[in-house]
């Protein structure tokens, strides 16, 4: 009786293990759409230009963004 007890536990869990596996088969497709929609929208790293840590450990860019060269001029 036991044995039966424990077959039926490890069908269930074969079953359930599915379940899971096909649902994350089903949202693999919308969370790709949604990385390339981050990507478009805030870019890649390496297209925002160079970042360095100062002292504090603070990140700032070496290079402004165009249009913005005034604002190292106030600094």
């Amino acid at each position: 009786m036991m044995a039966m007890g424990w077959k039926n536990l490890n069908i269930e869990y074969q079953q359930v293990k599915q379940k899971n596996d096909d649902f994350k088969r089903e949202l693999e497709p919308a969370y790709a759409r949604i990385r390339d929609l981050k990507q478009r929208l805030f870019g890649k790293k390496t297209e925002k230009g160079v970042t360095k840590r100062d002292s504090s450990g603070k990140y700032y860019h070496t290079e402004p963004p165009p249009g913005l060269a005034w604002m190292d001029a106030a600094s």
